[in-house]
């Protein structure tokens, strides 16, 4: 058991967040636990955000995955896609896997993104923002 988490994130599960059956359950028993759920965005038939409001968990959504594409110059530049969307929309979730490559470029993205206008914030701060 660890308390250090805000949360749970969905992975290869797509079947499975399409049916809001077998969600239910899950979202009830995070809202009872005080836990959000993150939807990592890559099934565009996830009933998560659905399922989330009707048991009252705490929900976000990604907008973009990181290193969907493992280079580096594939992951700058989602980087800079999600920056892109932050500055049009007033924020931006993105969501990557612990990959070396992966958390070394975070890490220099956000070693620099003060210097270019960016903050980084935690998940919790953008739980139910709005997406347009």
């Amino acid at each position: 058991r660890i308390g250090t988490y805000v949360g749970v994130t969905n992975y290869m599960g797509a079947r499975f967040s399409a049916e809001p059956a077998a969600m239910a359950p899950i979202m009830a028993d995070l809202a009872k636990r005080g836990l959000l759920f993150l939807d990592d965005g890559t099934s565009t038939r996830s009933k998560a955000a659905e399922t989330s409001a009707q048991a009252h968990t705490a929900f976000a959504g990604a907008d973009l995955v990181l290193d969907a594409t493992l280079e580096p110059a594939a992951i700058d530049d989602r980087l800079a896609q999600l920056v892109s969307l932050a500055r049009e929309r007033g924020f931006a979730i993105g969501v990557a896997s612990a990959y070396n490559l992966s958390v070394e470029r975070i890490a220099a993205f956000a070693r620099s993104a003060p210097g270019d206008g960016v903050v980084i914030v935690p998940l919790t701060t953008l739980v139910g923002a709005k997406k347009s």
